[in-house]
Order: C-alpha cells, then structure tokens, then sequence
C-alpha cells in the first residue's frame, strides 16, 4: 500500500512526484498503466515489445514530468500520448531498419572467401562516401545509435520532418549506388 487514497487527483500525484516523492510516481504507474498497455497494443500484439513500449513510456514520462501542465490537458491523457509517440518511434524503426539489415546481410560474405566480403565492404563503403554528410550522419544516429528521427532532430536542431526526408533520400540513394 502506497498511502494514496484512490480520491487523490493525478495532478498532485504529479506535484509530489517532481518534488521528489517516488511512491506518488508509482501510484500513477498503478492507476495508469493498463492504458499505456492498451495503447501498446493497438500497434503491436508483441508482448515482449508491449513490456518495452511500456516501459519506456513511463521512463519518458519520468523525465519530463515537470514539463507536465493539467491546463492543457489529463495526466491520462498526456501519458496516452508520450504512450502512442515511443509506439510510433518504435514502429519507423523496426520499419526501416529492415533495409540496413538486409545491407549487413548482403556485407556478410555467404562463402568463406574472403575477398568477396573485402570487395563488397569496400563497395558499401564507396556507396556511403557518395552521401553528403548530413545524410551519413543521419544514418548513423538512426542506425549506428538506433535513435528516432525524433531524437535525432532534437540533438541537430533539425525538424522532424527533414531528418526523416534526409533519412529517406539517403536510403533511396544507397539503394541506387548499391543495385
């Protein structure tokens, strides 16, 4: 038992939790994780990557929760929210990383001679030396570091939308060098 009482509202759970009360913040774990389960589950049926999503939600949560403001919105529903953006990250990632993995794939020499993997290592090499280097950079943190395009605006000061046309024609690119 925690000491809240089911009456107390989200947004002093919230108050005492950015004042470093933790068991406030647990209480609105309790009250609110069925929904960021539910949540999950509308965009995958994946029950390890349900737990993941979960848990990130309220990682994310955590960390912005001073950012939290009961004028614009619910605790229920701001949390719905954070829940449906890292499910959506996760999505674009899982989606895209299919054709690096298959690049890796491809890097890996199928017979044991060496000097297939060295021709080819050196031919993905040429291919990404032809990217400027906005797009390598942007490959690497979506793919080297397995960031967001999100995450990866954030850290450039670059909309979301143009890392994300930068990810893009840098793969589309590839995708020609390489064919």
């Amino acid at each position: 038992m925690n000491g809240f009482l089911p009456s107390t509202p989200d947004e002093q759970l919230c108050r005492r939790a950015v004042a470093g009360d933790a068991r406030a913040f647990e209480e609105l774990y309790r009250r609110h994780r069925d929904l960021v389960r539910s949540v999950a589950r509308r965009h995958t049926y994946d029950t390890t990557r349900i737990d993941d999503l979960i848990q990130d939600t309220f990682a994310e949560a955590w960390r912005v929760l001073a950012t939290f403001d009961a004028t614009r919105s619910s605790v229920r529903t701001w949390l719905a929210m954070i829940a449906s953006r890292r499910c959506i990250d996760a999505l674009r990632r899982a989606s895209v990383r299919p054709v690096l993995d298959d690049l890796a794939l491809a890097a890996e020499p199928a017979q044991p001679d060496p000097t297939e993997g060295i021709a080819l290592r050196l031919t993905v090499e040429r291919a990404l030396a032809r990217l400027s280097v906005v797009q390598r950079t942007t490959l690497k943190m979506a793919y080297g570091e397995g960031k967001s395009y999100r995450e990866i605006g954030e850290e450039t000061g670059v909309p979301t939308g143009t890392v994300k046309s930068r990810g893009r024609a840098a793969l589309d690119q590839l995708a020609v060098v390489l064919a």
